[in-house]
């Protein structure tokens, strides 16, 4: 049987709270709030952290990520609207749609069709145009991301 990780104790002297941590007995609601406030006051590490998790623990990251779709079908419906939204505003009358079709109809089974200038970048945004896709290896693409990366 393995130890109760909280506990019950005197009230917290901020938050009146009486649940505490065993390992170092402060009281669970204003460490929560602790790191609410941490990691809105540095979002770039809370990013980083998540990021290098996710890394580390791959099968477990798609898990929660199948969890989420499943609990949340909506916000993952809106998240897909969006980016179909986001591609079609990018789209230009002039655009090659036959040229567009080939490059997605060629991708092969390992690969993701990559924006080479991200339709929705942090600093620049490209067009939904034929010369602006490519083939890419899932796994690079994912890591990618909304980032354009000038080649040399």
């Amino acid at each position: 049987m393995q130890p109760a990780k909280r506990y019950h104790g005197k009230p917290c002297k901020k938050c009146g709270g009486t649940e505490r941590y065993t390992s170092n007995r402060t009281c669970v609601p204003c460490s929560r709030a602790d790191d609410t406030h941490r990691r809105l006051a540095n979002p770039e590490a809370a990013r980083a952290v998540r990021a290098a998790w996710r890394q580390a623990n791959p099968e477990a990251s798609r898990a929660a990520t199948a969890a989420w779709k499943k609990a949340n079908p909506e916000a993952d419906c809106a998240q897909v609207a969006k980016r179909r939204a986001s591609q079609l505003q990018r789209t230009p009358p002039w655009a090659d749609l036959s040229a567009i079709k080939a490059i997605y109809l060629s991708c092969p089974s390992d690969h993701h069709v990559d924006h080479i200038v991200p339709l929705q970048g942090h600093t620049v945004c490209g067009l939904h145009v034929h010369y602006n896709l490519q083939h890419l290896p899932a796994r690079e693409n994912t890591r990618k991301g909304n980032h354009f990366e000038d080649t040399p």
